[in-house]
């Protein structure tokens, strides 16, 4: 289901819509998109009201839930959740380029490297999306509970502390100030730059078609 169209480089032929889904949509292929709006004006709904049984289901790996951009603002009221085994790179809702989502409803995901919600801005990390939690997360991925590096028992405040290697950082229960060492001996971090984007854009298929919905 999608609402809005960005004009593919003409802002002359950009439009925008609502949709809204208070039933069930199935994700079932890679790289698929359960809801997608764009366009500042266009509202994406799963669910209208707090309660709603709306519900988008992501069963393959590399699945979106709801997908928003260049302003569009969006509302889950129901639930997006994955469903089967196995699943990888699986996200709830992408946000991004000055998108706002507000989530009343709830998130549950578990899956390898998955992502409740994914803000984003451009090429520079600048305009990211806008994300109101007023609902509940649910992320569970590959990992061991009886690992004590991994899952950590809350005393008020945990101790924070890392390590590599020869490397370790050191932030003790309670501070915001941590110290790092190489080999026992403090260092001091020097800043490092890049040009690469953390995150790739969203790989659309082919039969990818934009509807409106007003």
């Amino acid at each position: 289901m999608a609402a809005g169209f960005n004009g593919d480089g003409n802002p002359a032929k950009a439009y925008t819509g609502n949709v809204v889904n208070e039933g069930t949509i199935n994700v079932t292929g890679p790289y698929s998109i359960g809801m997608y709006g764009t366009e500042a004006g266009t509202k994406v709904y799963n669910g209208t009201a707090p309660g709603s049984t709306a519900t988008i289901n992501l069963g393959a790996s590399n699945t979106t839930g709801m997908y928003l951009d260049n302003g569009a603002y969006g509302y889950n009221y129901g639930t997006i959740q994955s469903t089967g085994s196995g699943l990888k790179k699986v996200v709830g809702v992408v946000v991004k380029n000055g998108s706002t989502i507000e989530n009343h409803g709830k998130i549950e995901l578990n899956a390898e490297d998955a992502v409740g919600i994914l803000s984003k801005g451009n090429a520079a990390g600048a305009n990211p999306g806008i994300v109101k939690n007023y609902g509940t997360f649910n992320i569970n991925g590959v990992t061991n509970p009886s690992d004590p590096s991994v899952i950590k028992e809350s005393s008020g405040g945990q101790d924070l502390g890392k390590g590599m290697g020869g490397v370790r950082i050191d932030v003790p229960a309670g501070s915001s100030v941590g110290t790092i060492t190489v080999n026992g001996k403090p260092v001091v971090p020097t800043l490092a730059t890049t040009t690469a984007e953390e995150y790739r854009d969203m790989q659309l298929s082919k039969d990818w078609y934009v509807y409106r919905y007003i």
